[in-house]
């Protein structure tokens, strides 16, 4: 079609000419069919449907517009005949040879000289002209094989010649005649194959391409289904599904292509081919380089589907055509197969019979929307100035973003990056709405980036773009704002970190941005299956290390037991503080010559008798016992009891929150000792720093002061006591079983039962005794033997048999198998649903170094066939260099037990499980700071548009994953509650100390020096702490502690391990574990954090 570029400008006194006219009023009409079929669109827009009664064919009202423009509208109408037609050609001698061609529509002239056969449809009221034959009858095997269309036959005709008189009539006069032609079914196909090629593009919607192309769906892990318990057995079900997918992924990525080349083809150079055969090369190669990320390519085949999923949805919705070809229908429409249109289903029921034997399966007939556009039909083709259908930069973005997910997926070296936390969203929600996965490698200028969500690049908020690379700690995360339709949490990095460390950190997480979800850890075996027995023998001795790791997480759950634990404990709480009230004030004899007499009774003056029992003697059979605590009954006035409730309580509180300090209990509960007293005995020995040991510096003090050695034995019995009842009162503060340590506390109750026992056989009442001394002397010799009889059931071997039951019977559950068979909903999302359960599989280290190879090995056949289905190229998996990533990745670990485990794979539940998130409880002391640092300040509420500085709300984005991993985790660290500044002495019967050397032995094994400071860490580095101690172990197995220089300090040790932990008042250390040379001085600081 030529386009007229010209018109002409009259002048006054112009002559006008035909031309002159007529070229005029061709540029208008042109003008007029290009606005509409550049503007509008091309095909039937309204109307036209075809319907068959009988022998009647129906054709509704309707609006069309053809590919040269032009438009086509009538009215409803009915024909019930038909005759020949033919298409009016002028003859030779008529018209010119150019004239003729172009009246000869090609679509009815397909060899540009005969005429296909067509018929024309009559209305019913059609009456044939004198002369001409009469039209013939429609009949159903006529119309079985033919397709309705509507011609825009165009005619010229000349008029009337000029004679002497008038020339009013000459010229000629193009006429439009609009005719109902039905053509066969295979003419109309031919048609529209002949359209298509004018097109160079799929253009019959009946019949597109994109009809054929599949919607991929990626199968569940399904772990409880498939029994999937170890990581191997994740690892085979992530290749059984990959093995099924890659049946079918590279036929519909190439097909998907091919039905859009015609939108896409030049986004490429010209030959290349999106999906060659060695496409998924680097996918393959990423997982041989490190087998321990395989959960990342289960989430890649969960990107792909959904990328190609939303791809084809929004292609198959764009039907837009910039200037259409007008050659494709230039004069005709096609308006699909002369069939009936069902009518909906009606019933009725004038009997109950009628109801009774009602088929409700038959309650159909066909009406509504088809399955697949009708066939046949020219249906419309709009102009891209209709801006309420997808744009075609949006899909050709989404096609884009599906073909680079397989060329950007990396996981080599994400398990050193740091574990972060990123909006994003679940559900429904396809993949331009959510976060883009830290396994794929972009920038802020990558186009994977630009083309993640094509809604918010053209609104230009690629800052609400979320991703891991834009989640720093040291920048405005999002989650600090209100982000309600984000309703999905990211967690990434935590593959290969210690199970300890990453708890912790995401508790920090959860803290500092006010998330809410719960952490299970459970346990994942490492035996490649039924024949495996090494790793069976691995799991079985592993499981052991998991329960005792683990207990703490586990006995926060037991809320019965934990009941029971604190009735036992508070019971015993307040006897010791009775105790050590009672036992403080008395006065101790010091002076020579003092005999021992038998007790009188201060009012009778007879042997003074208990007044009445109050402990039973009886030994508890179980610790977990309620009847436990009735052994520790005090029997004392309503009044009295309530006060020394009261006492215990307010003591228990005020020493849970800070490290403990030998003599601070006895002075708090005894603030009016006199001298002479017990209480001020006891402080003016407790302090090691006087040299040798607890009895030594009795005797000393008591020789000194005149003293015999009775009154030593005496004193020493007095004074241990008291010391021995505060290490018991240090293991009871407590707020839970699982904060509970049963060997300390065994300890500490064994030199305490000894230190009783020596108390009554060496303390009587005195002649000098007041009456209430006398009373209380009496009492506390009274409870010697329940105090004795409970050394046993308290003995940490019994304590501990009864907890191991209960751990080992939940740990059972805590395996991968058995929470997923509890909880069958368990899947892998990389994250978890905000008010959910991030679930963490974890192994042994130790373990997984010697199993990886094992692994590899059982699943190699797997791994060759899904090479040889991807076409990837081949390669062998490097276990050696996966362990070293493993091994970077784990390398913040810390002396908690929990870090002898590495996480190997998270999983989500879209609920809360359990009777309370027992995570935070425990591990919250491991804490050292929030990620975000001191003074969180979360960025303004105004987020300027992205740039290269801020691409998606954040810093730029690394370039590289070594940028990310260049920075450290959240520091995390193993709590001290309960500190000491001075090391417990256990009970022993008395004797002279000699004097040791105790560098000796340090000379023996080579020594090493450590030095720096105690101190908190903020902002602006680390304070020291004036009034810290540390405490530490050395090769030599040497236990001392030392106070520091304000906050500095200065140590030799013996060369080898040394653990070493920093304390202060109303502070919480941190452990730490350093090896050293023979002879190194090396500086190490020690952090302590405020318990406040």
């Amino acid at each position: 079609m030529n386009i007229q570029t010209s018109y002409p400008i009259f002048e006054n006194g112009q002559v006008l000419t035909s031309v002159q006219l007529n070229d005029l009023t061709e540029y208008l009409e042109e003008q007029d069919r290009l606005s509409r079929r550049a503007l509008s669109g091309i095909g039937v827009v309204c109307g036209f449907d075809v319907d068959v009664e009988g022998a009647v064919v129906h054709i509704s009202k309707g609006v069309a517009v053809t590919s040269e423009g032009f438009l086509i509208t009538a009215e409803a109408q009915a024909h019930d005949r038909f005759r020949p037609y033919e298409v009016p050609v002028p003859t030779a001698e008529e018209a010119s040879e150019d004239d003729i061609a172009e009246a000869r529509y090609p679509f009815l002239f397909p060899d540009g000289e005969t005429q296909i056969p067509v018929f024309e449809l009559l209305d019913t009221d059609f009456a044939p002209a004198p002369g001409e034959p009469d039209p013939s009858a429609l009949t159903a095997g006529f119309l079985a094989d033919k397709t309705v269309m509507l011609f825009l036959e165009c005619r010229l005709e000349a008029l009337k010649s000029c004679d002497v008189n008038d020339c009013a009539d000459k010229g000629a006069e193009r006429r439009f005649t609009l005719r109902r032609l039905l053509v066969t079914r295979a003419q109309a196909d031919a048609m529209l194959a002949q359209e298509e090629k004018i097109a160079g593009r799929p253009i019959d919607p009946a019949t597109h391409p994109r009809l054929e192309l599949p919607y991929i769906r990626i199968e569940k892990l399904g772990l409880a289904r498939h029994g999937v318990g170890s990581f191997a057995g994740l690892f085979g079900r992530v290749l059984t599904i990959a093995l099924k997918l890659a049946q079918s992924l590279p036929k519909a990525l190439r097909a998907a292509y091919a039905a859009y080349e015609h939108l896409l083809g030049d986004l490429y150079a010209e030959g290349e081919e999106p999906f060659p055969d060695t496409y998924f090369s680097n996918l393959w190669g990423q997982l041989l380089r490190n087998i321990f990320m395989v959960q990342y390519f289960y989430d890649y085949m969960r990107d792909v589907a959904m990328a190609y999923n939303e791809f084809v949805e929004a292609a198959s919705k764009f039907e837009t055509e910039c200037l259409p070809d007008p050659a494709r229908f230039p004069k005709h429409v096609l308006l699909g197969d002369a069939t009936a249109i069902p009518d909906a289903f009606t019933a009725e029921f004038p009997t109950a019979a009628d109801v009774l034997a009602f088929d409700q399966n038959k309650a159909t007939a066909g009406v509504g929307l088809p399955r697949r556009p009708r066939a046949r039909r020219t249906h419309f083709t709009p102009s891209p100035a209709a801006r309420n259908r997808p744009r075609l930069e949006e899909v050709r973005a989404l096609f884009l973003r599906m073909h680079l997910l397989a060329l950007t997926y990396r996981t080599q070296g994400l398990m050193a990056a740091p574990i972060r936390v990123t909006p994003s969203r679940d559900d429904a929600a396809p993949l331009s709405e959510r976060a883009i996965p830290f396994h794929y490698a972009f920038d802020a200028d990558a186009d994977l980036f630009r083309n993640w969500s094509p809604r918010k690049t053209r609104a230009n908020l690629l800052s609400t773009v979320y991703s891991y690379r834009f989640s720093a700690p040291d920048d405005a995360h999002p989650f600090f704002f209100r982000i309600d339709d984000q309703d999905f949490i990211r967690v990434e990095g935590v593959v290969g970190k210690p199970l300890g460390s990453a708890m912790a950190e995401l508790i920090a997480y959860k803290q500092t941005l006010g998330l809410s979800f719960s952490i299970e850890p459970v346990f994942m075996k490492l035996t490649t299956g039924a024949d495996d027995k090494t790793g069976a023998a691995l799991d079985s001795a592993s499981a052991a290390v998991a329960a005792a790791a683990v207990r703490k997480l586990l006995l926060c759950r037991f809320s019965e037991l934990d009941l029971i634990f604190l009735v036992v404990i508070r019971a015993l709480f307040a006897f010791l503080v009775f105790l050590i009230q009672r036992l403080g004030r008395q006065q101790v004899a010091v002076t020579t010559g003092l005999a021992a007499r038998a007790a009188t009774d201060v009012t009778t003056g007879a042997a003074a008798q208990p007044s009445r029992e109050f402990l039973s003697a009886a030994p508890a059979t179980s610790f977990f016992d309620s009847a436990t605590a009735n052994r520790f009954r005090i029997d004392l006035s309503p009044k009295d009891e309530a006060q020394l409730r009261l006492d215990a309580e307010l003591l228990r509180r005020e020493i849970a929150a800070k490290p403990f300090v030998r003599g601070e209990i006895v002075a708090k509960l005894n603030p009016d000792a006199g001298s002479g007293s017990a209480a001020v005995t006891y402080a003016a020995v407790k302090d090691d720093a006087g040299g040798g040991n607890l009895f030594d510096r009795t005797r000393a003090l008591v020789l000194k002061q005149g003293g015999d050695e009775a009154a030593v034995q005496t004193t020493y019995a007095n004074v241990a006591l008291l010391a021995q009842g505060e290490a018991v009162l240090d293991t009871l503060r407590v707020e839970s079983i699982a904060d509970f340590d049963e060997v300390e506390f065994s300890a500490a109750y064994r030199g305490f039962s000894d230190a009783y026992l020596n108390y009554a056989d060496k303390v009587e009442v005195s002649p000098n005794d007041s009456v209430e001394a006398a009373r209380d002397k009496a009492q506390i010799k009274e409870a010697a033997a329940t105090v004795a009889s409970q050394t046993t059931t308290f003995a940490a071997a019994n304590i501990q048999s009864e907890l191991s039951a209960l751990v080992s019977r939940l740990l059972a559950g805590l395996t991968l198998d058995g929470y997923a068979k509890r909880h069958p909903g368990l899947e892998h999302r990389a994250g978890v649903k905000s008010g959910g359960t991030l679930v963490l599989a974890y192994v042994l280290l130790d373990d997984l170094v010697k199993q990886a190879r094992p692994i590899l090995g059982a699943l190699g056949k797997s791994l060759d066939s899904l090479n040889s289905a991807l076409s990837a190229g081949g390669g062998v998996a490097d276990p050696d260099g996966a362990l070293k990533e493993l091994a970077a990745g784990s390398a913040q670990r810390t002396e908690d037990p929990l870090d002898r485990f590495v996480v190997l794979a998270d999983f989500c539940l879209p609920y809360q499980c359990c009777d309370s998130d027992c995570s935070d409880v425990v591990l919250s002391g491991r804490i050292i700071a929030s990620p975000f640092g001191d003074d969180v300040d979360p960025g303004p509420m105004v987020v300027p548009p992205p740039g290269p500085n801020r691409p998606g709300g954040g810093r730029a984005p690394a370039r590289d994953i070594g940028d990310l991993t260049s920075r450290p985790p959240v520091a995390v660290s193993r709590p001290a509650p309960g500190a000491l500044t001075g090391r417990r002495e256990e009970f022993f019967t008395p004797r002279p100390t000699p004097v040791v050397d105790s560098s000796s032995r340090t000379e023996e094994t080579g020594a090493a020096a450590l030095f720096g400071v105690v101190g908190a860490e903020g902002r602006r580095g680390v304070e020291p702490v004036a009034e810290s101690t540390i405490r530490y172990t050395d090769a030599s197995g040497n236990e001392r502690s030392q106070r520091t220089d304000a906050g500095a300090y200065r140590i030799k040790v013996a060369a080898g391990e040394v653990k070493i932990i920093g304390a202060a008042p109303g502070f919480r250390g941190s452990s730490q574990v350093v090896t050293l040379r023979a002879g190194e001085t090396r500086e190490l600081d020690l952090f302590v954090v405020k318990t406040g």
